[in-house]
């Protein structure tokens, strides 16, 4: 066995020698070769060579075989597609070689998925795709009507016609070796007129999680990098669900406030939010700019812009939906950044709001302080608002501590906790001087009786805030006054235990 490299019938390079082969008369054997073919990089011809010296036909004792290496799967991977095109642009989608060597794609082929694939040729000539070069597959060359300053290679191809719900792409090599497949669905990104785009190359093409919406302002890329890698990721916190309207009345509509929490201005393009149902609402489709310390609305109705005056507010979107699915009961909400990081969630409950406040409906649940944890029932309360809520402005029971420098203290200092939208909660803010311990706070009134305990055993890094109501531990209202917060920390490996003591007046509006 032997490699001929240009058929001359001259070794190139021995595979096996086998010897001492014994063949009976009007009898056959099958003769291989152990070895195996390593590191195939181009195509060869293979032979085999019978040598026996008694022959009388030497003429049949050859025969050859070419061998060509097929492409590696992933070699050449699907970065976008257009599927669901408007203005009759054609279907199309784009490649990119992201190996180190050129690829001929001459023979390979072409199909759609669903519900009856149509394969057809790519192209029958020598076509190369070099390193980190796109290629456009086209179903007619119309795609230059739409895209003018086209400078890729564009091939025309039958591929079917693509679902704009879902189905998919795959690309065979020409030896029908699958090179790269895609099975998308309209829940991932691109809707009419919008390309579907890949957000990374090195995952899995088929991973939800790496396909979103253009965000350029042409709606789509083809021939260059995907608008959506020019995206940072964005870190948790950044942006904040900061007040939900998840009970309206029918002279308004549910909706969802963010707040920029952020240091910097933000691109919230092909930003979402998700349920635990798995619906799934954006912000924005394309890039979106949104300030530092900026507002953002998405609402489902445009009943609620008469209701609120936002008509000429710019930092919302109206999906045009009766609701956002929110369920009145509370459930779990998921902000995710346009490469599908989680950047806040809140899981609220209508037991959130104020107790004292008789009837809900129509009113929005506000979060006190955005820098606190939105996950503590304690840092979110009924909107007082005259309007039931406050989108796109600042929260009406938004309450910060502007003494932060002390070891213990309460901002603001008296604070009314009557529900008129001012001053109604204090922020008590600690320092202690342990880096770990386990908390306990309590408020005595003036004669020494425990009245409240806002947190027990609570674990506590060396510095934190609370949120104080003015209510006792029954709910009832606390009377006009001084008390006295009372702060114990005990860090459980040393021992040490640190106490903190400060005074707060419950103050209200005489009648």
């Amino acid at each position: 066995f032997y490699f001929d490299s240009d058929s001359n019938n001259v070794v190139d390079q021995i595979l096996e020698s086998l010897t001492s082969l014994t063949l009976q008369p009007a009898d056959s054997l099958s003769i291989q070769s152990s070895n195996s073919l390593l590191n195939l990089q181009n195509k060869i011809l293979t032979a085999v060579r019978i040598v026996f010296q008694n022959d009388e036909d030497t003429l049949n004792n050859y025969a050859e075989k070419s061998v060509q290496p097929g492409f590696s799967p992933n070699s050449v991977l699907i970065n976008e597609v257009m599927y669901d095109p408007k203005n009759d642009e054609p279907e199309w989608f784009e490649i990119v070689n992201v190996g180190n060597d050129s690829v001929n794609i001459k023979n390979w082929s072409v199909s759609d998925i669903l519900t009856t694939p149509t394969k057809n040729f790519l192209t029958t000539e020598d076509i190369f795709i070099h390193s980190d070069e796109f290629i456009i597959i086209s179903k007619d060359t119309s795609i230059y009507n739409f895209h003018p300053d086209l400078s890729a290679k564009v091939v025309t191809a039958n591929f079917g016609t693509l679902s704009n719900t879902s189905d998919g792409i795959i690309i065979y090599d020409f030896r029908d070796g699958i090179i790269d497949s895609l099975l998308y669905d309209s829940d991932w990104g691109g809707r009419n007129g919008y390309s579907l785009e890949r957000i990374s190359l090195s995952v899995t093409t088929n991973d939800s999680s790496s396909w979103a919406t253009s965000l350029s302002d042409k709606r789509s890329t083809p021939g260059k990098e995907n608008s959506i890698s020019f995206v940072p990721d964005y870190e948790r916190d950044q942006l904040l669900i900061n007040e939900i309207m998840f009970d309206p009345d029918i002279d308004n509509s549910e909706f969802i406030e963010f707040f920029n929490n952020g240091d910097s201005e933000i691109n919230i393009g092909g930003w979402l939010i998700e349920d635990e149902n798995k619906n799934l609402y954006k912000l924005s489709d394309t890039s979106f700019t949104l300030p530092l310390d900026s507002y953002f609305l998405l609402i489902s109705d445009s009943i609620t812009l008469e209701r609120y005056n936002l008509n000429n507010y710019r930092n919302k979107v109206v999906i045009g939906e009766s609701s956002l699915g929110l369920v009145n009961t509370g459930e779990l909400i998921l902000l995710k950044d346009a490469k599908r990081n989680i950047i806040d969630s809140v899981w609220y409950s209508d037991k959130w709001h104020n107790k004292n406040i008789i009837t809900t409906k129509n009113r929005s649940l506000e979060r006190i302080n955005p820098s606190l944890n939105g996950n503590d029932q304690s840092n979110w309360s009924t909107s007082v608002s005259s309007d039931g809520a406050t989108p796109g402005l600042q929260n009406s029971i938004f309450t910060d501590n502007l003494n932060k420098e002390a070891k213990i203290s309460v901002s603001p200092n008296p604070f009314s906790p009557d529900n008129d939208g001012f001053e109604d909660f204090a922020l008590i803010n600690y320092n202690i001087t342990q880096t770990i311990a386990q908390v306990r706070v309590k408020i005595f009134d003036s004669k020494g009786r425990l009245v409240r305990t806002l947190i027990n055993n609570q674990a506590s890094a060396s510095s934190g805030s609370i949120v104080f109501d003015g209510l006792e531990d029954d709910g009832r209202a606390m009377r006009i006054g001084i008390y006295i917060i009372f702060l114990e920390a005990l860090n459980d490996n040393s021992g040490v235990v640190e106490t903190l003591k400060t005074t707060v007046v419950v103050a209200r509006k005489l009648d």
